[in-house]
């Protein structure tokens, strides 16, 4: 049987990556249709022609709060709509609510149009406060979000999600799987907003920035997967996973603020000195932010393809390029 595909969240950096993985095991998977559903179906098509205009790609225009299900039926469904960038959040309670609502929907759609499967894209937003062991996060980690702290919206919209994941999959037979994605870097990563990396992308590449600035004490430290790997991982764990599981899903290196500044200075011409401005990490409470994902590893044999140092050279190189081809004579 031709498998057919509906995806929340196809549009964004994740969803693209895994959008394209599934699109280069088209003919192995035997997948006749991707549908994704989008806001901005011409805007998306701009951004990546090579999906929109792909054989087989379906974009659907709607909004996860209101959309009319198409009335067919699906084998499987991927959920990972969600806006990440909770700190511009003005309204967390309708975001909360958002996020929950969202999943709750796409269970009950999986359900109706019949879908096997179902992979929920998740986060290690949904581990409360460490100090964590020396190898990471692992998932069985038993602390949650401060559940008083308005902060926590996001991590506790995701944690409350994933229960309802789990609830589904014990009134019905379809196989429910759920990844906890940590940080992630590819050439298409965002450059501003709340996120250490593409602040340091930003002046590392901008003629007006003097040098390379850490706002808060650079002690804080993060792990980077590159987005192609992550997609991988996504699609074996979607095809090869237990039929109730949850994986987190990121890099094993841990590096700190300051050494991914000097990271992001080091692989930069001309170089830029790294400035720490602050006496105090600035990077919500999360000192180390990390996973251990020596579970998904022996599961499902999965690996890190992609060095920090080669994703960062790339996004640089990328965007060096286009400034260049933006001031050539006739741009």
């Amino acid at each position: 049987m031709a498998r057919k595909f509906f995806i929340t969240g196809g549009t964004g950096l994740i969803g693209r990556a895994l959008v394209r993985a599934l699109l280069a095991q088209r003919s192995a998977l035997n997948i006749d249709q991707l549908t994704l559903l989008t806001r901005h179906p011409e805007r998306f098509r701009a951004v990546a022609p090579d999906i929109a205009d792909a054989e087989g790609i379906r974009l659907l225009q709607g909004d996860m709060s209101s959309v009319a299900w198409p009335k067919e039926t699906f084998t499987d469904l991927v959920h990972g709509a969600t806006d990440v960038n909770d700190m511009q959040v003005s309204d967390r309670l309708a975001y909360a609510w958002s996020i929950a609502e969202g999943t709750r929907r796409t269970l009950e759609y999986a359900k109706q149009s019949g879908c096997e499967r179902y992979l929920y894209l998740s986060s290690g937003a949904v581990y409360g406060p460490g100090p964590y062991p020396e190898a990471g996060i692992p998932e069985n980690w038993s602390t949650a979000p401060d559940l008083a702290s308005p902060s926590t919206a996001y991590g506790q919209a995701k944690r409350f999600s994933e229960h309802l994941c789990a609830l589904h999959a014990e009134q019905n037979p379809i196989a429910v799987r759920i990844a906890r994605i940590f940080s992630v870097i590819g050439d298409e990563s965002p450059l501003d907003g709340q996120y250490a990396l593409g602040n340091f992308v930003q002046e590392a590449i901008s003629p007006s920035a003097a040098c390379i600035r850490i706002k808060g004490d650079g002690t804080a430290s993060r792990s980077y997967l590159h987005v192609s790997d992550v997609a991988k991982w996504l699609l074996n764990l979607h095809e090869r996973g237990p039929r109730i599981s949850t994986f987190n899903v990121g890099a094993k290196r841990e590096v700190t603020i300051r050494q991914l500044a000097e990271i992001v200075a080091g692989l930069s011409s001309p170089r830029k000195a790294v400035i720490v401005e602050g006496k105090t990490p600035n990077y919500g409470g999360r000192t180390r932010y990390f996973p251990d994902c020596q579970l998904i590893v022996a599961a499902l044999g999965v690996t890190e393809e992609h060095s920090l140092e080669v994703a960062i050279s790339s996004i640089l190189s990328n965007l060096t390029g286009r400034q260049k081809s933006l001031h050539q004579p006739g741009n």
